[in-house]
């Protein structure tokens, strides 16, 4: 049940295409349900401060998603996510952080019900 966080710069305007590119890709790279990935898109605040040697309208990806995942798996992730990101941004992937959190099922839960006891 994977959960993508794209910080955009308040300048940045993608269109809604960027969100379903994420959502596929994610689905696609994990190889599981479309229905089981949640995709966010958010500009942030106006006051950003970055290192001289980053865009100013870099791009932080944040992705929470279960533990479990092989380190091959998680480079295609990346790799694909920054290309998309990329596209439809137009930053440079040295501009494009993203960062992948990971718990175990017992850490999350729907409806008041921890995953891990979900089939």
């Amino acid at each position: 049940m994977p959960v993508v966080i794209i910080h955009l710069s308040p300048e940045t305007k993608p269109s809604d295409q960027l969100a379903k590119d994420v959502h596929e890709a994610v689905a696609d790279v994990l190889g599981i349900s479309q229905e089981h990935v949640y995709v966010m898109v958010c500009n942030s605040a106006s006051t950003r401060w970055v290192h001289e040697s980053c865009d100013a309208n870099f791009v932080f990806v944040e992705i929470f998603m279960f533990s479990g995942r092989s380190d091959e798996m998680k480079e295609k992730l990346f790799s694909r996510l920054t290309e998309i990101i990329a596209r439809h941004t137009k930053v440079g992937g040295r501009d494009i952080l993203l960062n992948l959190i990971e718990s175990d099922r017992n850490n999350w839960a729907r409806d008041g019900v921890q995953m891990s006891k979900v089939s």
